[in-house]
């Protein structure tokens, strides 16, 4: 299982979570979550406890937001 990446394109902090995975040349599926009222963002919220975005999967590992996102790419 690959990266999945869940968000909204129009937030800020997305936006630079989508530059930073661009950067690290790792493949990576985007979900855009639209304006956070889909069966996706219930799912998130149901898994992780937080609807904080972006939120970043890596088989069972979950990392919210973009401080811990950015954590784990050592940035």
């Amino acid at each position: 299982m690959g990266l999945k990446l869940f968000g909204m394109i129009y937030q800020r902090e997305t936006k630079d979570i989508v530059k930073l995975m661009e950067n690290t040349n790792r493949e990576y599926e985007f979900v855009d979550l639209g304006d956070g009222s889909t069966k996706n963002m219930e799912m998130l919220v149901a898994i992780t406890g937080t609807s904080v975005l972006p939120q970043l999967f890596d088989g069972g590992e979950s990392y919210l937001g973009e401080k811990q996102i950015r954590a784990y790419f050592g940035n």
